[in-house]
């Protein structure tokens, strides 16, 4: 359409210039201005800007790992996504990740458990994307994941050791045996979380061990579940299923 055709009241439309480059330099008009040589300038200025943002992937890997050490665990997975190499690296930043784990969950899980829980795993990174996952499954409740399940199951199965009473630290420990006594009753039983936890305070030498002399010794395991009306549904399934796990694990050791 010809806009100079049109007749508005007081506007002369042919005295507009028209938007051409050429018109509008007549005017002193920059914005339309065409240089080649400026546009080539231009482009090897944003190549040089690339390069310059990209030597952290020329460092070492001992380098950007130092660099992780203040990123939290959403910024190393956004980190993860820039490249395959920023990919390696985060990856296999055990150090880091475990330093994750332990400032998230540190308070709730002794670190040998974490420690034997990474391990089961595979990696540091991927037993915090199974807490996560479970956590994220399970709110407001915490339960623990696979991983830490069967490593709170191998602590529990590495009691067979003779009933020793033994000195560390000033206190009186005694290792588990058998649940009868002398007369054939059952005394009272620690639960498993006080074995695990008596048993990081034993030595590794036991006085007066029989482990070299081919005995074996019987586990004896009881399940104590709270069943009173203070306790919630939830709480209920969830030491029924600790409890499911625990026997099926020391059913297929036998």
């Amino acid at each position: 359409m010809d806009f100079t055709s049109l007749r508005l009241p007081g506007v002369v439309l042919s005295t507009v210039p028209s938007a051409m480059p050429g018109s509008c330099q007549e005017f002193g008009c920059t914005a339309h201005s065409y240089d080649p040589m400026q546009v080539v300038h231009d482009e090897y200025e944003y190549d040089d800007y690339m390069q310059d943002t990209a030597t952290l992937s020329k460092l070492p890997d001992e380098l950007i790992s130092c660099c992780l050490s203040g990123l939290s665990a959403s910024d190393m997975a956004c980190l993860e996504s820039v490249n395959q190499r920023m990919r390696y690296v985060v990856q296999n930043d055990s150090a880091r990740w475990r330093e994750v784990v332990l400032e998230r969950w540190g308070n709730e899980l002794s670190r040998d458990i974490l420690d034997a829980s990474s391990t089961l795993a595979g990696s540091w990174k991927r037993l915090f994307s199974e807490k996560m996952m479970v956590d994220k499954a399970n709110l407001p409740w915490r339960i623990p994941c696979s991983s830490e399940m069967d490593a709170l199951l191998d602590a529990i199965q590495n009691r067979p050791q003779k009933t020793t009473q033994m000195e560390r630290n000033g206190m009186k420990v005694l290792k588990p045996q058998t649940m009868k006594n002398n007369s054939g009753a059952y005394p009272f039983s620690q639960s498993p979380v006080s074995i695990m936890q008596d048993s990081n305070m034993m030595n590794d030498s036991v006085e007066e061990s029989d482990s070299n002399t081919g005995k074996e010794y019987e586990i004896a395991v009881m399940v104590l579940i709270d069943g009173s009306s203070s306790v919630t549904e939830d709480d209920f399934r969830a030491m029924r299923r600790f409890a499911r796990s625990t026997v099926c694990s020391l059913n297929l050791c036998e």
